[in-house]
Parts: structure tokens; sequence; C-alpha cells
């Protein structure tokens, strides 16, 4: 079981590599829920620009 949840997290790696890849600053918050599994909403900005990223996400957060 454990195995099968460390495999399926590395298959999503290339959702992130790019931008580990290049710099750019990242971050993921929840976005709901669809057919009973969580949804996530990738934010991503220019490179340097971390404190804005934070911020949209802490206000897309407060939405909720």
């Amino acid at each position: 079981m454990f195995t099968d949840r460390f495999k399926k997290s590395l298959d999503m790696v290339q959702n992130t590599a790019p931008f580990d890849i290049t710099g750019h600053p990242a971050i993921t918050v929840n976005a709901g829920m669809s057919e009973g599994l969580p949804i996530g909403l990738q934010i991503v900005g220019k490179r340097f620009e971390d404190l804005k990223v934070l911020q949209l996400a802490h206000a897309f957060e407060k939405l909720k």
C-alpha cells in the first residue's frame, strides 16, 4: 500500500519539475473536491516573485 502511494506521488513530479528546474516560485492550494477527491490549484509566478505567489495563495484561501 505504501509503495503504491509512493509511486503515484513520483508520477506527479512532472507537474512540478519544470518549476523546480527554472527556479519559478510555485505553490499548490486546496481548491475543493470533485467526485470525492481533492482538487489543487497550482499558482506559479515569475522568478524571484515569491511574495506575490504567497499573497495570491493567501487571497485564494480567504475566498473559502
